[in-house]
């Protein structure tokens, strides 16, 4: 997350960006919507970024098959490189691409290409 000033997250903060990433989905994995979801950092996990917009829901067989990139991970949003913002990196989930915030709500994307 260039250009921002990074700060140590606290434990408090940590979990209330988890306890959205959960509801966000009612705890179900955001990729296939069959079975329980752990938490996905889309952009590799540090002690500053577990915010909402950095978190997806993936079962264990997707959240292994994003990190193995069979997904094209990269292409879809499960995967932020590090010279981005997920907040402004688009997200493909629910058959459509939405940018995630870090409050609890998404915004759809209609013509993103």
């Amino acid at each position: 997350m260039t250009g921002q000033r990074r700060v140590r997250q606290s434990p408090a903060e940590v979990k209330a960006a988890y306890m959205v990433a959960t509801a966000r989905n009612d705890g179900i994995c955001e990729v296939c919507g069959l079975r329980e979801g752990q938490r996905h950092h889309r952009q590799g996990r540090d002690k500053y970024n577990t915010v909402p917009s950095n978190l997806m829901l993936a079962c264990f067989l997707c959240h292994a098959a994003i990190h193995a990139g069979v997904l094209k991970s990269l292409d879809i949003g499960h995967i932020v490189p590090d010279w981005a913002r997920p907040d402004q990196y688009p997200l493909f989930v629910g058959g459509r691409f939405v940018l995630r915030s870090d409050g609890d709500d998404d915004r759809v994307i209609d013509d993103f290409e």
